[in-house]
């Protein structure tokens, strides 16, 4: 008699991210809901807001829901008031994530954005479900000042970081270490090199730019710590002769909170005079094709970066890569496959920008080393190796 094979087990993703942006969190999701063993695990994924990558989901066969009216009530929900009302609120918020976990019959519940992110609601609701509850630290959320929430992160079954410096934060923030797996991000190399599908000369002619522009790519969404300001102030440090024919684009939303910063970027390449050579994009979904048409990629944020998925990108399609030396990145390029500097010293990267502007055997010289390099950050490594931690806590 032949024994039915088990069924695969259904595994809960949950992004809460609802600022109207859509970052990294969202790709990385993405790729490891498509990239996992369907034989062993079912993806389900939950959004709290809808975006791009729902109708991209479900497309790949992932059944993907929005909490969308769930948390239009409780958004409407004065968090003031009393200690005995606030908790109700958060009981709410647990029965209702309880009862969505018991509904999608849910074997493992997966958060996707940091301890703080719903260790007071979905995590208190798996453990009355029954089901074990991991998260993904997808960036430094920092130290809760309140004990009760702090001892309710450390009650994760596992807490997965994507980089050494976050698992280094995740422990100075009480998350005991024994939780802790570090699992570096990854990306769907092959399909990300597929979708670069126009000429670079195509889309640098349609971008406006000279067969001689130097051309610096910064993906990202505008916000002050992904330090677009950093960038400005390298381009006005250049040499005369380099910037007259260097072509800065950055391609990223401008979320609502960022309006300011934004305002005072576009004040400050105006006071430089360099409006025609720094110009914004808005969000792109061509990022690939800008890309592979660039002759440098920056990434310059000023506050450590959880890990630094463009840097991956850009490498995947042998591209020199100028990236902050704090966190992540720092990880991801050794030497020879990238350049680092310090985000608070614009005229490090202004030198780096300078000698790949002068010397084309250096750049190509540091874009074969990337895309060597990217092999390692495939996603199907990032997949078998989350795989492996549901193993721990399912038993499998």
């Amino acid at each position: 008699m032949t024994t039915a094979a088990p069924r695969p087990r259904r595994i809960l993703f949950v992004e809460a991210n609802e600022d109207g942006t859509v970052g990294g969190s969202y790709q990385a999701l993405y790729d490891l809901a498509v990239h996992l063993d369907r034989t062993r695990y079912e993806p389900v994924v939950m959004f709290y807001e809808d975006n791009r990558f729902v109708p991209a989901l479900r497309a790949a066969g992932v059944e993907t829901h929005l909490f969308e009216t769930v948390r239009s009530y409780e958004n409407r929900v004065n968090e003031s008031g009393s200690i005995p009302e606030r908790a109700l609120k958060m009981l709410r918020a647990v029965v209702s994530r309880r009862r969505a976990l018991a509904d999608l019959r849910i074997d493992l519940l997966h958060l996707n954005n940091s301890p703080r992110v719903g260790c007071d609601d979905w995590l208190p609701a798996a453990k009355w479900h029954g089901c074990p509850c991991l998260v993904t630290a997808m960036g430094d959320a920092g130290r809760d000042e309140a004990a009760f929430r702090r001892w309710l992160t450390g009650r994760f079954d596992r807490v997965i970081a994507i980089s050494q410096h976050i698992a280094s934060r995740l422990v100075e923030c009480d998350i005991p270490e024994e939780l802790i797996r570090v699992i570096h991000l990854g990306t769907n190399i092959k399909e990300f090199r597929a979708r670069a599908t126009t000429p670079p000369e195509l889309t640098r002619q349609r971008l406006g730019l000279r067969p001689d522009d130097f051309f610096v790519l910064m993906p990202g969404n505008i916000k002050d710590w992904k330090g677009q300001h950093v960038l400005v102030e390298a381009v006005i440090a250049l040499p005369e002769s380099i910037r007259a024919r260097t072509q800065v684009r950055f391609a990223g939303a401008t979320p609502s909170y960022a309006a300011g910063y934004r305002a005072e970027l576009d004040r400050r390449i105006a006071e430089a005079g360099l409006a025609d050579r720094l110009v914004f994009l808005g969000e792109r979904r061509d990022i690939p094709d800008l890309m592979l048409a660039a002759d440098a990629i920056v990434h310059a944020s000023t506050f450590p970066e959880p890990f630094g998925l463009v840097v991956v990108e850009a490498m995947a399609l042998g591209k020199p890569i100028v990236a902050s030396e704090l966190g992540g990145p720092a990880e991801i390029v050794s030497e020879g496959s990238g350049l680092l500097f310090h985000p608070a010293r614009p005229a490090e990267l202004a030198a780096h920008l300078a000698r790949l502007a002068e010397d084309g055997g250096f750049r190509a010289a540091i874009g074969r080393a990337a895309e060597e390099r990217a092999q390692g950050f495939d996603i199907s490594n990032n997949a078998n190796a989350t795989a492996a931690v549901y193993d721990e806590v399912l038993g499998g």
